[in-house]
This record gives C-alpha cells, structure tokens and sequence, in this order.
C-alpha cells in the first residue's frame, strides 16, 4: 500500500466484518479479509492492485458513483451475485479516495423475487376467477336454451347438426370457465367441510349436456353416509371434473 491513512481510520477498518475495499476510483488499494473471502480469494492482499470492475459489474470507467446502488458481484470461480455497494469519498492530503462497503443480497433478491411471483399469481387467479364468474352465467343460459331448441328439432339435419356444434363449444367454453374460477380460488387453499356426494353431482350436472354423454347412460351410485371431509372444495371439483371428461373421451361415444 503505498499510502498511509490515519491510525483511527485504521483501527475501525481493522474491526470491520463487512467486506470493503479502498480504491481510487480504478484500482483496489486495499482491502479486509471478508472482501477478499467473499470473491474467492485466500488473502486481502491477492485482490490488491486488482480494478475494482474484476468484482463489481457495471463499474463507472469515470468518477465512481457515490451512494448505495445494487450492482453484480463477480466471484474468482465465474459465478455471480446480487450485490448492494455503498460508495463514500474521503479526502486523504491532496487525493480523493474511496471506501466501497459490500453487502450480499443474493438470497434477499431470491425472497423478493418469489414474493413478487407470488403476488402477480394471486393477481392473476383473482382476475382469472372474475372473468370466470362474468362469463359462467351467461354460458349457462346459452346451453340452457340450446338444449330446449334441440328438443324441438327432428334427430337430423344442417340445424341440428349446427346446435351440436353450439352446445358443444359452449360446454368446452363453460369447462375452461370452471377451471379459471377454481384457479382464481385456489390460491387461498381454504380447507372447508365438503359433501364428496353433491361435489359429483354439481360437477356432472355441468357437462351432463356435453356430446360425449349424448349415447351414454350414467347412474350414480353413491352412498348416503359419507361423511364430509376437510379439503379444498374448488380443488375437489377440478380433481372430478377431469375424471368425468377423461372417462367421457375413453368412452368414445
């Protein structure tokens, strides 16, 4: 080290836990052992002499920035790190150095990443489950009066074949419906009591009009004294739903 800096300075620098480093704005003229540890080295004086943007990324090919910025860390190995950097300026005769303190946030950063995934999620499954709900009902009505137009109709014939069609979609519109509202829902994982029996019953009555259960005659057999249990209603329904539309489509008519 070509520069001798104050022997208060020196005792303070000497009981610091945190890595840190003094440069001139390029180079590193000194640094403590946790600086050295925390890029891979063994001793402080290994990284001495080294420029400072061997560790830090971006480093300013100017005047360093002063203050607290979030930077990149470069370890010896070629792995990275989320790093915080705190700049201060201190005059020492007549040249400007500078003291970088370093802080790794590589863990902190994870945490808030998966936070804010974790609320754009919950955003989502709510925004999911209100246009689930705003297009239900109406879906509801249109396979309601579908199903009494195909009543009136003869077994063939182009309009026929065309409300086929109508209901057809508009089941595959009400499932796809169903599952954005469950998806909206199940981010709270309420766990609730919940009759198994009419879970089956309320989920089949949603797809009993769909084509694939035209030529299919189904009886329920389910008995009377199960009891309730604690799950996830909305989850249960998903778990029933696709078991009845994977069976329908095993069917095959």
């Amino acid at each position: 080290m070509s520069f001798d800096l104050p022997r208060p300075f020196m005792e303070a620098w000497e009981r610091l836990d945190q890595p840190g480093a003094i440069h001139d704005g390029y180079s590193c003229l000194m640094a403590n052992q946790p600086f050295a540890a925390m890029f891979g080295y063994v001793r402080p004086e290994d990284v001495e002499g080294r420029p400072m943007g061997e560790f830090i990324s971006p480093w300013p090919t100017t005047s360093p920035r002063v203050g607290t910025r979030n930077v990149m860390g470069r370890h010896r190995n070629g792995s990275s790190m989320d790093l915080e950097a705190t700049c201060v300026p201190f005059p020492l005769g007549d040249r400007i150095l500078y003291q970088s303190l370093i802080r790794d946030v590589t863990q902190l950063r994870s945490w808030e990443g998966r936070l804010l995934e974790s609320e754009r999620l919950t955003a989502m499954g709510r925004l999911a489950g209100e246009i689930a709900h705003e297009i239900n009902n109406p879906l509801g009505g249109i396979l309601l009066y579908a199903n009494l137009l195909r009543e009136d109709l003869e077994q063939e014939g182009t309009v026929r074949a065309n409300l086929e069609k109508i209901i057809k979609l508009a089941t595959r519109c009400r499932i796809i419906a169903k599952g954005l509202l469950n998806f909206g829902r199940s981010s709270s994982k309420t766990l609730s009591p919940t009759d198994l029996n009419q879970v089956i019953r309320d989920v089949f009555s949603m797809v009993e009009d769909h084509r694939m259960f035209a030529h299919v005659d189904v009886e329920m057999d389910l008995p009377e004294k199960v009891p309730h249990i604690m799950a996830d209603k909305s989850q249960m329904e998903q778990v029933v739903l696709n078991l009845i539309v994977n069976a329908g489509e095993a069917m095959g008519g």
